[in-house]
């Protein structure tokens, strides 16, 4: 039989390691780039976006005060304590982002807004506005329910 080959060398990265790096160049990079400082408008974008509390965040938050003031309720039920002594619960104010349509009345977010107003003014037949006159009682009404 032959004789076997010899086991490959491990150790082949003994060039690489010993090479030195070279220095990263900040100038040189900087020239190419030519940043204006005067030119804040991504920062300013950024800052409006950090503002404004996205819809969950603001559910979320809904939700863990209602959970504290049951909480809080509770609380004051075992111990017997009146309902009405209890600090009030702290109503979150509603924020709608959306614009409405001055002509129809509908709300929009702004980008589809801006699309819908100049469509909508020019509009002859527009539907108006459905305000039920008396409340159907679990779909029971006019087009609901069991004919006779």
């Amino acid at each position: 039989a032959p004789p076997a080959p010899p086991p490959p060398q491990r150790h082949v990265a003994k060039k690489i390691c010993q090479k030195t790096r070279r220095k990263f160049n900040v100038k040189r990079v900087e020239e190419k780039v030519q940043i204006d400082p005067t030119s804040k408008k991504k920062h300013e974008m950024l800052k409006q976006k950090k503002k404004k509390m996205p819809k969950w965040r603001r559910d979320r938050e809904a939700l863990k005060n209602a959970i504290r003031q049951g909480k809080l309720i509770n609380q004051a039920l075992k111990e017997g304590k009146d309902l009405k002594d209890l600090p009030p619960m702290p109503s979150a104010p509603v924020e709608d982002d959306r614009v409405p349509c001055p002509h129809c009345g509908r709300k929009f977010a702004e980008d589809v807004a801006a699309r819908h107003i100049p469509r909508c003014k020019d509009i002859r037949a527009k539907p108006k506005r459905l305000v039920s006159k008396r409340p159907t009682y679990g779909g029971v009404g006019r087009r609901g329910g069991s004919k006779r």
